[in-house]
């Protein structure tokens, strides 16, 4: 998995790299520290280093005895069976690996070592290489020989200009020598599942697992998808895969035959009757009739095509190594049905030359693969035979069509129908419950509303009355002041 930096980290982390080592500043130090905690060196056992020595004293060890180096392109970073004395790591820039083509000859070559420097040159200049893969950013090289001591096996060139974080032999050693090689042994072992290649040393399989990439997927992401072509072979990691294929949902063959049968045979029964253009017009009278129909149009509109499920992967399992083998087209679609998935990736090419170099495990690839497009041939075989025997006996009855498929295939259940129902209902109801109680709260509100206007209507009755009364009273003691007044005048006058 190559690691992708943004313009400005990758400036800073080359500037602190090419920084003396005993001069490096804390800042520079935690750029070097987070970029080595991005490699995938380290992020598959964080855990693993937290338990043994602490994640942040490793990376740190690291940082503080990490070198700089550049290559130019077309230079050569590493000579077959040189003396390993350093480790590398790609920061910026791609290589190729390149192993000699002839086993024999190398065997030679080591054997005769003793001989004189001018032959052991002229022997090593007439070798030939071929070309085992390319290593991006993120990726490293040369772990064996720091590990062993022995010559280099393989020679690393640059395809452009290179930036690489180095560590000498003895502190890769000391800080990261053990779980590197402890990780490429776990790994080779992984890969020893696979039947042909069982047969494999683990120092044989550790030089494959260093062109090995690991890939995360998320529930219902693609793989693989049907008639793209092939870059990688994935094997499972962790994680549930299924495999489906599609092809055509209704017989074409079928659909002329009944289309012969409700349009043309009516029309050529007819034609010695009628003229050209009433038979043009019956003809389409007929189409019109044999489309609209409701029955007549579930039929014909039905999807073009209908995907059909295969089987499923679990780890260990390899996908779509029969296309590779074959036409290097994906004949199926792999999809990730577990919440979270993880498959290791191997360049197709580069997987198929490490096997054309054993013939044993070539000939058993060769003989899985054709085994396994067989077994697909026979399921889409099997189910496109028991489909087109139903419609030839049930044409017309989308009903019974869709009962069919259903029994056909229980693990490819469309519910998309039903579920589209429940929610339909669902919402119908929530939207019925709701206008049932803004109803009744509405009816509430005009209550209290009702009964507040006649509250208000019976205090204004009430004052109203209330105002007559002490008008009433008011005349009424003006009309006794008075009368009292006219007496006393009266008395007065007497």
């Amino acid at each position: 998995m190559e690691v992708k930096l943004t313009p400005e980290q990758l400036e800073d982390t080359i500037t602190a790299l090419k920084t003396d080592k005993k001069k490096r500043t804390r800042g520079q130090l935690d750029t070097i520290m987070s970029y080595l905690k991005k490699l995938p060196l380290f992020e598959e056992d964080i855990s693993d280093l937290n338990s043994q020595r602490g994640l942040y004293h490793t990376l740190n060890a690291l940082a503080l005895n990490i070198q700089y180096e550049k290559c130019e392109k077309g230079q050569i970073a590493i000579e077959y069976e040189s003396t390993g004395k350093t480790f590398y790591i790609i920061v910026k820039g791609s290589v190729t690996v390149y192993i000699p083509d002839n086993r024999p000859n190398i065997s030679r070559i080591v054997t005769q070592r003793r001989a004189t420097f001018k032959t052991s040159l002229e022997q090593h200049e007439e070798m030939k290489f071929i070309d085992m893969g390319h290593l991006g950013p993120g990726r490293n090289f040369g772990e064996r020989a720091c590990l062993t001591g022995k010559p280099r096996m393989a020679r690393i060139q640059c395809n452009e200009e290179c930036h690489f974080a180095i560590v000498r032999r003895n502190d890769y050693r000391t800080i990261i020598g053990a779980l590197h090689q402890q990780k490429k042994t776990a790994l080779a072992e992984f890969l020893k599942q696979m039947p042909f290649i069982s047969h494999w040393s683990i120092t044989h399989l550790s030089k494959l697992s260093e062109i090995v990439e690991k890939t995360a997927l998320i529930r219902n992401q693609y793989l693989i998808k049907e008639k793209e072509p092939l870059k990688y072979i994935y094997i499972i990691r962790s994680g549930e895969f299924e495999t489906f294929k599609t092809f055509p949902k209704v017989d074409q063959e079928l659909k002329k035959r009944d289309y012969d049968q409700k349009v043309l045979k009516p029309m050529l029964r007819v034609s010695r009757l009628c003229s050209p253009q009433a038979k043009k017009n019956h003809k389409n009278a007929l189409t019109n009739a044999l489309f609209v129909s409701p029955r007549m149009k579930i039929f014909f509109n039905l999807p073009k095509t209908r995907r059909i499920s295969l089987g499923s992967l679990s780890k260990g399992q390899i996908v779509s190594e029969n296309d590779a083998h074959g036409s290097k087209i994906s004949t199926v679609a792999v999809k990730c049905r577990s919440s979270a998935g993880e498959v290791y990736r191997i360049a197709m090419n580069d997987f198929l030359s490490y096997l054309k170099r054993d013939p044993d495990a070539w000939q058993k690839f060769s003989e899985h693969s054709k085994a396994k497009d067989k077994e697909i041939i026979a399921r889409v075989s099997n189910y496109r035979k028991q489909f087109r025997n139903f419609s030839s006996k049930n044409r017309l009855q989308p009903k019974n069509l869709k009962s069919f498929l259903r029994n056909l295939n229980p693990n490819e259940l469309d519910v998309r129908r039903t579920m589209r129902e429940i929610v339909k209902n669902k919402n119908n109801s929530f939207t019925n419950m709701e206008t049932k109680t803004m109803n009744s709260q509405i009816r509430e509100k005009r209550m209290s509303l009702f009964t507040t206007q006649a509250s208000f209507r019976n205090l204004h009755t009430s004052e109203k009355r209330l105002r007559t009364s002490m008008k009433r009273s008011r005349q009424k003691r003006k009309t006794l002041l008075m009368a009292r007044t006219s007496r006393n005048f009266a008395e007065f006058d007497n």
